[in-house]
């Protein structure tokens, strides 16, 4: 499935990071909420909107603190794209402060806002919402708090 990539925070970076990278990386604890609960093999639609016949999706959002990724928001996204594929893109959150070490290790590729990304085929559970260019506003609080 082709996708734009949506950058939901002028402070975040997309990058394709590695699901080895961040299994290793992720901070378990953080990741339990979702462990226990079932992840289903589709991805809920409020992760995606069309926008002039392009289908865009928000990543999940991570940081890095205390020597490990923390989810934002996204967590059920992250692993649920982990399980489908060696690569996913994320948004880093506050990526300055990342060990730059650690941005090495987990970034495969950088991605820029609109970017055509290729995920994984699976269903899509809902209907995904058409956004007017009056609606939306890249980087605006209000854009990025919908999304996130």
């Amino acid at each position: 499935m082709k996708v734009r990539i949506n950058i939901t925070a002028a402070t975040d970076r997309a990058a394709l990071v590695s699901c080895s990278a961040f299994t290793i990386n992720a901070d378990p604890q953080d990741l339990a909420c979702r462990n226990s609960q079932e992840i289903h093999d589709w991805y809920h639609a409020d992760w995606f909107f069309r926008k002039d016949n392009d289908l865009f999706f928000t990543p999940p959002a991570f940081e890095f603190r205390s020597g490990h990724l923390l989810g934002i928001n996204g967590r059920h996204r992250a692993l649920l794209l982990a399980r489908h594929t060696k690569v996913f893109p994320m948004l880093l959150v506050r990526p300055h402060m990342w060990p730059p070490d650690k941005l090495q290790e987990i970034v495969s590729t950088n991605l820029s806002d609109g970017q055509v990304v290729e995920l994984p085929d699976l269903p899509v559970n809902g209907r995904i919402e058409e956004i007017s260019e009056q609606v939306f506003t890249p980087y605006s609080s209000s854009a990025a708090d919908s999304k996130r």
